[in-house]
């Protein structure tokens, strides 16, 4: 877990639209893969602060975000970060 959270974010955000734009299917199932890896990272390292093993400070980083104000819905998710960071590719792709 050497990266950055922003970092894997960007990758998998990445990953999503390149999966969300792919019709060949090997292609689909290495992103799929791909996605999978980066969410479980994702997550360990969220877990991981929220259990107190990753200071809070090293999950904090400085950007400038725009977002459309219409179309910016997100659908249901669960609660698993990874779900939440791939409905927001989706709207970001939008």
């Amino acid at each position: 877990m050497a990266e950055a959270l922003r970092m894997l974010c960007k990758k998998q955000t990445i990953i999503k639209l390149k999966q969300y734009y792919t019709e060949n299917k090997n292609q689909l199932f290495c992103f799929e893969y791909q996605s999978a890896q980066l969410q479980e990272e994702i997550d360990e390292k969220v877990n991981g602060t929220f259990n107190g093993n990753i200071p809070a400070d090293r999950m904090t980083f400085n950007v400038n975000k725009f977002f459309k104000k219409r179309g910016s819905e997100i659908e249901n998710f669960s609660d698993n970060f990874g779900e939440v960071r791939y409905q927001l590719a989706i709207v970001i792709a939008g």
